[in-house]
């Protein structure tokens, strides 16, 4: 049993290092990397759709994706509406596609029973909050999507959820400590946060105005504000945001949350998303 295991590891490799590039192959087993699941079976019971808001806030079109996800037979309760957040500079369209949200999330629906609606939005590169410069994607995010779409749906705050990767997982949890009454659930994969303002500075000057910007919307200092929300952060060991949401995740306890911490192999990439998106939206699901 064995030698078979190590025989099907190995074949395993070569056929990654084929496909990755053996020095890419190298640097990924060395640094725990890992690489992306399977692809997930197709789901019927998803309908994916792509529009254009143009915001008034922003002055310009935002790109946006439907996916409505349909329980098959009774629903258990109430249907999720979830707000997806990509990366910095991430289109809603390229980044759903990316992950497999579709898939991902009908399975989800499947198992629990319970029908979900997630609105994947672009990201632009702003980190989701005021700048200095006008642009304030948060304003377009909460007064032209979340309240209109809830309001529509007479949803209350345990049917809406916010889920984010990377500067939109920082975007996710800004939003919930800003706004706890319209979240019930919160998510972040790879939240990308920092220490310091120092350490921001000398690693993406451009993330906000100046160190007093960094310190309004510093996550550790909302995060008393989640002490009603459910909580998931989910981080790669081998992500250079790791140290910083390691962190979070204590302050986030010190502050009386009652975070679902997952922390395991990985780095800050598509393939720690793709591994950990079943979990994370059957999180937001109530599982």
């Amino acid at each position: 049993m064995r030698r078979r295991t190590w025989i099907v590891a190995a074949s395993a490799a070569v056929a990654a290092g084929a496909a990755y590039g053996m020095p890419h192959l190298i640097h990924r087993l060395q640094a725990g990397c890992g690489f992306p699941p399977a692809s997930p079976a197709p789901e019927k019971n998803v309908t994916v759709t792509a529009r254009t808001l143009h915001s008034r806030v922003l002055h310009a079109d935002v790109g946006i994706v439907q996916v409505d996800a349909r329980p098959v037979g009774a629903a258990r309760e109430a249907p999720l509406l979830i707000f997806a957040l990509p990366g910095r500079d991430g289109l809603a369209a390229a980044h759903t596609a990316g992950l497999h949200l579709a898939d991902y999330l009908g399975a989800a629906v499947r198992r629990k029973s319970r029908g979900a609606r997630m609105l994947a939005i672009d990201s632009g590169s702003s980190y989701w909050h005021a700048r200095r410069g006008g642009e304030d994607r948060m304003k377009m995010l909460i007064e032209e999507l979340v309240v209109p779409a809830t309001e529509r749906a007479k949803l209350g705050r345990g049917s809406v959820a916010v889920i984010g990767w990377s500067m939109g997982a920082y975007g996710a949890f800004l939003a919930a400590e800003k706004y706890p009454q319209l979240f019930g659930s919160v998510c972040g994969v790879s939240v990308a946060m920092w220490r310091s303002a120092g350490e921001q500075q000398s690693a993406v000057p451009d993330a906000f105005d100046d160190a007093r910007d960094f310190e309004r919307n510093d996550l550790r200092r909302g995060a008393v504000q989640l002490g009603r929300t459910r909580v998931r952060l989910s981080c790669g060991e081998g992500d250079p945001f790791f140290p910083a949401d390691q962190e979070f995740a204590t302050i986030l306890r010190a502050a009386g949350v009652r975070p679902e911490i997952a922390f395991s192999p990985g780095c800050h990439d598509d393939s720690f998303w793709q591994r950990s998106a079943p979990r994370d939206l059957a999180f937001l699901l109530g599982a």
